[in-house]
């Protein structure tokens, strides 16, 4: 079942199935791809790619939405798997 099941017209293209059909490793491997995000932004402002306040506004926004993420798979976990 898709969420949006119902709501258009059209065949849902082939390609958003495509890049959906990972989601469930997504959802498990959040933490690990935005630590992985944030030490390549350290390696870029380390050799002056990216600015000090890039990498400081990244590694805010970053934080948020690990701490996003959380809420929303704990919501998720609540109404079971």
């Amino acid at each position: 079942m898709k969420l949006w099941g119902g709501r258009f017209r059209k065949e849902t293209d082939s390609l958003v199935n495509d890049f959906n059909a990972s989601i469930h490793f997504d959802a498990r491997l959040y933490q690990e791809d935005i630590q992985g995000s944030m030490a390549h932004a350290r390696m870029l402002s380390d050799c002056g790619i990216i600015s000090r306040d890039d990498l400081e506004a990244g590694a805010t926004y970053l934080s948020l939405m690990e701490g996003n993420l959380e809420t929303l798979r704990e919501r998720m976990t609540a109404y079971g798997p």
